[in-house]
């Protein structure tokens, strides 16, 4: 167990830093994580490497959330409060009564709150529940894998706080943000996302026929409906 990281002499910013980077490798890099990585679950192995024990709860992310948390994560990096309070509105899905400028306006009180030069006070896992029940309050409905990409991300850093309490999450994992921003911005990544941007398209091309096709056979089968030329909105046309 990790819990038992001092009597197998294994250091603890070491330790804590490895945790934080395999979390952060397995959402952005496998668009998989474990839900619920409490101490129990996590082994201490003696080559100093960590297994991950009773997958049986687990987020998988489509690439479109990756994507999004990706760009959240990398406004938390650069400090970048525009960035953040974009990438949270995507996050959620927002009705049109809301009032997004309001919202914004409250994220960047909260960053205030939790955010220093030096990262030191930030934490990250009070930061995002106060925004998720921020978003709560103007009638956001977030997904269930984004709800427990958060659990597993307090779980994570309530861990590795224990093991180093002077940990900083964010700080720590800013290489690995560096490195996929790198990655992303290679001619090779956008040529491979550029073609994968046209097979998708040409996948829609090959399918509109088929669907267009359901569409109309529904159409044709349903009783059509009598219009109300009562209705108020109507009678300006009469």
């Amino acid at each position: 167990s990790i819990k038992d990281f001092k009597k197998l002499k294994v250091d603890g910013d070491y330790l804590s830093g490895l945790i934080a980077r395999i979390f952060v490798k397995s959402v952005l890099y496998h668009n998989i994580f474990h839900a619920d990585p409490h101490p129990g679950n996590i082994m201490l192995l003696k080559n100093k490497n960590i297994a991950l024990l009773d997958f049986g709860i687990t987020g998988q992310l489509t690439p479109e959330l990756t994507e999004k948390v990706f760009n959240l994560y990398m406004g938390l990096v650069n400090a970048d409060v525009e960035m953040i309070t974009e990438g949270l509105v995507s996050m959620g899905f927002i009705s049109d009564e809301t009032n997004k400028e309001k919202f914004k306006e409250e994220i960047r009180e909260t960053w205030s709150k939790y955010y220093d030069t030096t990262l030191k006070q930030f934490n990250m896992s009070s930061f995002f529940w106060e925004t998720i029940n921020m978003g709560r309050k103007y009638g956001m409905r977030f997904s269930v894998e984004y709800i427990l990409l958060i659990k597993a991300m307090v779980t994570t850093e309530g861990v590795v706080q224990k093991i180093n309490p002077g940990f900083n999450f964010v700080k720590v994992s800013r290489p690995m943000i560096e490195k996929l921003i790198e990655e992303r911005t290679s001619p090779e990544y956008l040529l491979k996302s550029a073609k994968k941007t046209l097979m998708d398209f040409k996948n829609l091309l090959v399918r509109f026929p088929v669907d267009a096709q359901k569409i109309l056979t529904k159409l044709e089968k349903e009783e059509p409906k009598e219009l109300d030329i009562s209705d108020a909105d109507m009678k300006k046309f009469e």
